[in-house]
């Protein structure tokens, strides 16, 4: 539900660009009290829709980029597992990507 505080559901706007700034800082607070919440040696399992206005928009993303925001949290590591199935109506619009992260 991370994604829901955003002014934008397309998290690698977020992560990119400079005008979603504020909502980048939203999502690193956030990201830490997940990693409060996470017991040590806990994973920590998120799957993060990544929403497009444009299906060509998908070309452009680097699921790997949120692993970083992860670590930056204070996760000891974070993977990307990448997409799991779900609703195919949906796939032209929109990505669920699974991601882990350890708190070591």
């Amino acid at each position: 539900m991370l994604h829901h505080s955003l002014s934008t559901r397309d998290l690698w706007k977020v992560l990119a660009l400079d005008e979603f700034a504020e909502d980048r800082l939203v999502l690193r607070r956030q990201l830490r009290v997940l990693r409060e919440l996470t017991a040590d040696g806990g994973k920590c399992v998120v799957e993060m829709p990544y929403e497009y206005d444009n299906p060509a928009e998908r070309e452009e993303v680097d699921f790997e980029r949120f692993n970083a925001e992860l670590t930056g949290a204070g996760f000891s590591r974070a993977r990307c597992l990448g997409s799991w199935d779900y609703n195919p109506k949906f796939k032209q619009m929109k990505d669920r990507i699974i991601y882990v992260a350890d708190a070591g």
